[in-house]
């Protein structure tokens, strides 16, 4: 059953690699025109979070309406906790989750998603992990637990330790003993008998009782709906999963009729220490081979003999659990509905690479594009799986408290996303908030806000199609990244400790950061890769690793201790063919688990021996991490080669029949100018996302195969590459930009306002030069719109063919703040912000003569003008909007618990409000200076 299943992914993995690469087979001009206005399934996404759920029709459809004026493409629906307690004068009703009014509630926003052509998608559940009140404590998400009783002289007996409510005692030892022939600890399984467990006789000094009891997490669904409270369910136990779809999923479901979702989801895993399942022991012989009873105190106690043997048995079985019973169900659930299962597939139940075959949509979270994240490691599953799009949690925590996120954060954290591969963002969030509970309105406790309650929503439509405009040339064609980053997942299993069995957070550690960051920033791209992918997908191919039509030219071994022999087996026969393979730190030296032969381990060393020793090995051998992209830049050149190199700076190829698409990023609050050295013979264009046009590049140097251009990137600024390899690249002269007229327009302004909040907006200002509006006392807690205007004069003899026109609203500076060395902050590891003091504060919208030209909310402060302005007199009006904390900012900070008493008092403490202490008024408006400016040439 199990190989049926692997073989069904492997073959519509195949069909849907060949569908993608038939789809993707354009011209650069369709690839243009698409590229200026790119399809609506490129578009963004958010996480709606319904409180409550209270929720009403009528605002649920000028919600979505208001996502689609925002270019926003879809939603995600999720149900949490409450935030207000009923109160019939605001309209505020609390649905019991699952009740009828929910499910009408479901069915209708459904159907008016379709209507207004809005993708939607729907979590099961309500916030995460999956369980409720559906489910007692037996079929909670379940753990080993251990009771270490130390013995005294004489004792024949002692009690069984008493048990909680669903935990039994299954297995009880004594030891350690220590055996002189293999210098370790052992122990001797001792019989229970009428609740006492009986000692041997002659029992040595020092010697322990050990209960092993079959116990639970107690873990509840967090941040739950009214009606959702409850366990977290055993994500190993096939009947509690059924009864989960059953009881959960299936009315959700139906409520929406024939306007099914695009998609269900399944939130972060995140189910704390599930290391155990009722029929684990039986589970675990049959798929290991022999009893794991003998040999639990391997589990907690590392000197037992061949622990970490027993371990790996142990964290494989829970994988393939997980896997099997958890994933592939819904997969297969979904299926049959005719919808798709989307999932972040990592954390605890030990969620692996591979798993990701058993869904439909991998998506990831995390922003740190140069090290070990989940936004990469999702990727990396559908580029090895043939899968086009990749989603992934996007925006949380950024810029934390709620509302003090901007413009620019949200395009420096999504440029990270990018750059890890991701292609579909889910924005976290937009809270469903009624008009009744007043401004700001409701927010997650734990997000940014990303809907109109922010001024700054004004260039929402702006933002969203840069993000567009990216997702879309980030699914065209085929990843190129040259590297494999092997997962040492065998190693990870081997030190998996009860309470902690977390595939990914074991990598974080044992991969690191750093052998990534010499990859990239040596100018090659990475995928991650497991030894279940590689049987299932992988093919040798001519020194290529491929899977479908991905392929990858280089693996690297990050101190891997343990390895399959299928594995070594594979590599070389890779290396063979011409392929490299790198090992770091160590060299594989064992087969994984008990079972594993010491002909199984004399093969891996057999084989890292020829690889790896003698005097011109054919494998290349790095004692230390960072100097590992170096030495694969020896035998491969890399794919993108700056100088100077500057480590703020990503890229990601794709690659289609004729064209090459690069997008580069910088991710820092510093400038970079550089040359840059492409692994391609081909004529570039400079596509920018920014603003659609399209510009040819002028070739510094054409050298073998590479195309050497001069790149100038703003603080988190980014650019698309756009590469014909139908046309010869050749080096063009030099032609810079030059200034033929300017007029500074810093002085003589007027300031109106428009109030975000109800109320009366404050009185117009006249600035004699212009300022923040904040630097008025009487303004600082104003968050709305401030509309400066003023009119300017453009001579006669500007009237040009070859002229451009440009508003120059000033530049940015690094913000005082210490950035780290990367331009972001994080609080608490987790919060980002981008560090730069900007001159438009926060997100502007210009003018001319009544017409929108544009708007401007990120590196560089201009705008092109020309088709706005007329000779002589032009009237020029910037809207100016800030954030909505300012205005939070007016009334002094009460303790939440105070402050939600009557929500406490009757739904229980579900959510704290994070980082309230750091809401301030923010300065904003325009700090200039402001010039207009005629160039010609560039």
């Amino acid at each position: 059953m199990h190989r049926m299943t692997i073989n069904s992914i492997m073959f519509a993995s195949l069909l849907l690699a060949f569908g993608l690469q038939s789809a993707i087979a354009k011209t650069i001009q369709q690839l243009q025109a698409d590229f200026l206005k790119p399809p609506d399934d490129a578009r963004i996404m958010m996480r709606w979070w319904w409180f409550g759920p209270a929720v009403t029709t009528q605002e649920l459809e000028r919600q979505m309406k208001l996502m689609k004026e925002g270019r926003i493409g879809g939603f995600e629906v999720q149900p949490t906790y409450p935030l207000s307690v009923d109160d019939p004068e605001k309209g505020i009703k609390n649905f019991r989750f699952l009740c009828q009014e929910f499910l009408d509630a479901i069915a209708f926003t459904a159907s008016k998603a379709k209507e207004l052509g809005l993708r939607f998608d729907l979590t099961l559940g309500s916030g995460w992990p999956y369980g409720g009140p559906q489910f007692d404590l037996s079929e909670a998400a379940g753990r080993i637990r251990l009771v270490d009783i130390r013995l005294t002289d004489g004792q024949k007996s002692l009690p069984v330790p008493a048990c909680k409510e669903a935990e039994r005692v299954f297995a009880a030892f004594v030891g350690p003993f220590r055996d002189p022939n293999i210098g370790t600890n052992a122990y001797r399984q001792i019989q229970i008998d009428s609740g006492r467990a009986i000692l041997p006789e002659g029992l040595p000094d020092g010697i322990h009782a050990l209960f092993f009891i079959a116990s639970q997490t107690g873990m509840r669904v967090k941040r739950a709906a009214y009606g959702a409270e409850g366990y977290v369910i055993d994500h190993y136990n096939p009947a509690v999963i059924r009864r989960f779809i059953d009881e959960v999923a299936e009315p959700v479901l139906k409520a929406c009729g024939e306007n099914l979702p695009h998609a269900v989801f399944c939130d972060s895993l995140e189910v704390a220490g599930e290391d155990w399942t009722y029929n684990l022991l039986e589970q675990f012989k049959a798929r290991r081979g022999y009893d794991l009873l003998p040999y639990l105190p391997a589990l907690f106690d590392p000197t037992f003999p061949a622990s970490q043997d027993i371990r790996h048995d142990w964290g494989q079985t829970l994988t393939e659990l997980y896997t099997e019973h958890f994933s592939a169900t819904f997969q297969r659930w979904a299926e049959s509905k005719g919808t798709r299962f989307r999932i972040q597939g990592y954390g605890s139940p030990p969620a692996a690479l591979f798993s990701y075959a058993f869904a439909d949509i991998c998506e990831g979270e995390g922003y740190n594009w140069n090290g070990f994240r989940e936004s990469r490691w999702a990727a990396s599953a559908s580029h090895l799986l043939g899968r086009q799009v990749t989603s992934s949690e996007t925006w949380t925590w950024l810029h934390s408290p709620a509302f003090m996120a901007t413009p620019l954060d949200m395009k420096a954290e999504a440029d990270m996303h990018f750059l890890q591969g991701i292609n579909q963002l889910i924005g976290h969030g937009w809270p469903y908030s009624p008009l009744s509970a007043g401004y700001p309105g409701w927010s997650f406790y734990a997000a940014g806000v990303f809907n109109e309650k922010n001024p700054w929503w004004i260039v929402m439509p702006d933002l969203a199609l840069y993000l567009q405009r990216i997702s879309f040339m980030m699914r065209q064609g085929l990843p190129a990244n040259d590297i494999l980053l092997y997962l040492p997942t065998s190693d990870a299993w081997a030190n998996f400790v009860p309470g902690r069995v977390s595939l990914n957070s074991a990598f974080a550690s044992r991969v690191g950061d750093t052998i990534i960051r010499s990859i990239l920033e040596v100018g090659f791209n990475l995928d991650f890769l497991d030894d279940r992918l590689l049987q299932m997908r992988g093919e040798v191919s001519n020194g290529r690793l491929k899977f479908g039509d991905a392929e990858y030219r280089v693996v690297v071994l990050p101190g891997v201790e343990r390895i399959p022999p299928q594995t070594m087996m594979v590599l070389e026969q890779f290396a063979g063919s011409g392929g490299i393979v790198v090992a770091t730190r160590r060299l594989p030296d064992r087969a994984p688990g008990l079972k594993a032969t010491e002909q199984d381990h004399r093969t891996i060393r057999t084989i890292a021996s020829r690889l790896f020793d003698g005097p011109d090995p054919i494998g290349i051998f790095v004692k230390d991490d960072k100097d590992a992209g170096r030495a694969i830049s020896t035998r491969l050149a890399p794919d993108v080669s700056m100088n100077p190199a500057p480590p703020q700076v990503g890229f990601v190829h794709r690659r289609l029949e004729q064209i090459d698409i690069y997008m580069l990023a910088n991710t820092s609050h510093e400038p970079v100018s550089t040359k840059v050295a492409f692994r391609i013979s081909a004529s570039p264009q400079l596509w920018d996302p920014l603003t659609g046009d399209v510009q040819q590049v002028q070739v510094q140097e054409v050298q073998d195969d590479s195309t050497i251009l001069r790149l100038e990137l703003e603080p988190y600024g980014s650019r698309i590459l756009v590469f014909d390899r139908q046309v010869r690249p050749a080096a063009a002269p030099s032609s810079t930009e030059r200034l033929v007229w300017s007029s500074d327009l810093s002085t003589d302004w007027i300031v109106s306002f428009v109030s975000a909040a109800a109320g009366q907006a404050p009185q117009p200002i006249k600035m004699d030069t212009i300022h923040c509006w904040t630097d008025h006392n009487e303004l600082r807690f104003f968050s709305g719109i401030g509309m400066y205007q003023r009119g300017f004069e453009l001579p006669q003899q500007l009237a040009r063919d070859n002229l451009r026109i440009f508003l120059d609203l000033g530049s940015c500076r690094p913000s005082q703040q210490d950035s780290g060395g990367t331009g972001a902050i994080r609080g608490g590891g987790r919060r980002m912000r981008a560090m730069i003091d900007p001159p438009v504060k926060d997100a502007a919208v210009i003018y001319i003569n009544g017409e929108k030209a544009g708007s401007i909310w990120c590196p560089p402060y201009t705008l092109e003008i020309t088709r706005y302005v007329r000779p002589g007199v032009n009237q020029l009006r910037i809207d100016v909007a800030n954030r909505a904390v300012n205005y939070m900012a007016k009334d002094p900070p009460v303790d939440y618990r105070q402050q939600y008493r009557k929500l406490i008092e009757q739904f229980g403490d579900r959510f704290q409000p994070q980082d309230m202490d750091q809401i301030r008024p923010m300065p904003s408006g325009l700090s200039g200076p402001i010039a207009i400016r005629a160039v010609v040439g560039g």
